[in-house]
């Protein structure tokens, strides 16, 4: 299951103005996942250095964990509720709860590269969204089971996408320099 979505503007105008405001506190993050995960996965995958025309590179990027198994920022979350109850209610459709939420930012590239392809958890009872915060260039794109490009996502603001949560998928990088990707990621669990 693939499906995109739009969310009206005030919920966007109100994302956005949280997610990039001077006050968040970011870490910086070397890998999209740990490097022995990495190997792991990409034996399990069969994932080289390459996907279809896209490099896979492993580039610095910045990341705001608002809800996860071992942090969770009150505040945060609270101010994302709006979002979140739409993508739950409108969108998706049925009872489900957040189980993970992050905000993530990805710069400039001037390879045609892709961050390390992933599945978020092999179980099918999960469901992930990506939500795009700005516009930006950096497509999410989702694989097939034979690592075929299924779907190409482009970010435009108060956009998004979901599908299923082992479904492979990666994010590329921004081509233009001054314009960093921010995206925001949950976990929905159906309940």
């Amino acid at each position: 299951m693939i499906k995109n979505f739009e969310v009206p503007s005030h919920i966007s105008s109100h994302v956005e103005k949280v997610i990039l405001s001077e006050g968040m506190k970011w870490t910086f993050r070397r890998y999209t996942i740990s490097t022995e995960s990495t190997k792991q996965f990409n034996k399990k995958y069969k994932i080289s250095k390459k996907i279809g025309n896209y490099k896979i590179l492993e580039k610095c990027w910045f990341q705001k964990v608002i809800l996860s198994k071992d942090q969770f920022d009150k505040d945060l979350f609270r101010e994302m509720k709006s979002l979140q109850d739409f993508i739950a209610l409108k969108v998706i459709e049925k009872p489900v709860e957040v189980v993970r939420v992050y905000t993530n930012i990805f710069l400039y590239s001037s390879e045609n590269g892709i961050s390390q392809p992933h599945v978020d958890i092999e179980d099918d009872n999960y469901i992930s969204c990506v939500y795009y915060v700005n516009n930006s260039s950096g497509d999410t794109i989702i694989f097939d089971d034979r690592k075929n490009i299924v779907k190409s996502i482009p970010p435009k603001k108060g956009t998004g996408v979901l599908f299923d949560s082992n479904m492979l998928h990666s994010g590329s990088y921004p081509k233009e320099e001054n314009e960093p990707r921010f995206v925001m990621n949950f976990l929905f669990r159906y309940v």
